[in-house]
C-alpha cells in the first residue's frame, strides 16, 4: 500500500480533510487536473478511494487542527516504519509536519511537527516508563515500530527452512488431490494395467 501511495499522491497538495466519523477521515489531494482521495480509518485501514463517503458538515476539533497545520501543504514522502505497523506521511519541506498512523493494537492517528513533537493524537499510551506517546512529547518512533526488518532472522538457513516447509506443504496437498489408482482384473483373473478413477 505504501508503494502505491508513493506512486499516486506524493507531490500532490492536500486540498482538504473531512470527518466521516470520530475515527475515519478523508484526505483530498489535488494538483492541476489530478485528484486523489485517501481514507484513513484508525487502526484498520488506509487506502485510496473513489467512493463518495458521507462526511460531517461541521468538522470536528480534531479535524480543525489537521486543517490548521497541514491543509494546503504538499505531501513530500510516505514511509513505512517497521512492517506496516507505523506509517509516516511528511507534509511540507523545511517546516514540515508528520502524520503518523499506528496500525496495531487500538490504532492511533498522530500529528507532529518537524521534530516529531506531538501536536495532537487520538489516544495517549505508554511503551515503558521512559517512552510514551503523549501530547507535547517527542514521538517514540523506535518503540512504536516494534517489528523491523533488521530484527528479523533472514539468514540463509532460515530462508531454506521456510522454502522447504512450503514445498512439503505443496507435496502433501498434491498427494491428497491425486486420483486413486486401482488395478483392473480381467475375466481370467489376471491383473491388467492400472486404471485411474
Amino acid at each position: 500500500m505504501v508503494n502505491t501511495l508513493k506512486e499516486k499522491i506524493i507531490g500532490l497538495r492536500l486540498a482538504n480533510i473531512f470527518d466521516v466519523n470520530p475515527k475515519t477521515y478523508i484526505f483530498k489531494f489535488a494538483k492541476n487536473e489530478r485528484k486523489e482521495q485517501l481514507i484513513i480509518e484508525n487502526g484498520l485501514r488506509f487506502h485510496l478511494t473513489t467512493a463518495a463517503n458521507e462526511k460531517n458538515t461541521v468538522p470536528s476539533a480534531f479535524n480543525m487542527k489537521f486543517r490548521k497545520f497541514i491543509r494546503s501543504k504538499c505531501l513530500m514522502n510516505v514511509q513505512q516504519v517497521g512492517m506496516e505497523r507505523v506509517v509516516d506521511f511528511t507534509f511540507g519541506t523545511e517546516n514540515c509536519y508528520h502524520l503518523i498512523l499506528e496500525m496495531y493494537d487500538k490504532g492511533n492517528i498522530v500529528l507532529t511537527d518537524k521534530d516529531y513533537v506531538v501536536i495532537q493524537l487520538l489516544r495517549s499510551h505508554e511503551f515503558s516508563e521512559d517512552a510514551r506517546t503523549a501530547l507535547h512529547q517527542v514521538y517514540p518512533m523506535a518503540h512504536s515500530a516494534k517489528i523491523s526488518m533488521t530484527s528479523m532472522d533472514i539468514s540463509e538457513d532460515t530462508v531454506h527452512a521456510i522454502l522447504q516447509a512450503n514445498q512439503d506443504l505443496v507435496d502433501q496437498m498434491a498427494e491428497k488431490q491425486a486420483p486413486a489408482v486401482v488395478p483392473e482384473v480381467s475375466a481370467k483373473g489376471r491383473k491388467q494395467k492400472p486404471k485411474k478413477i
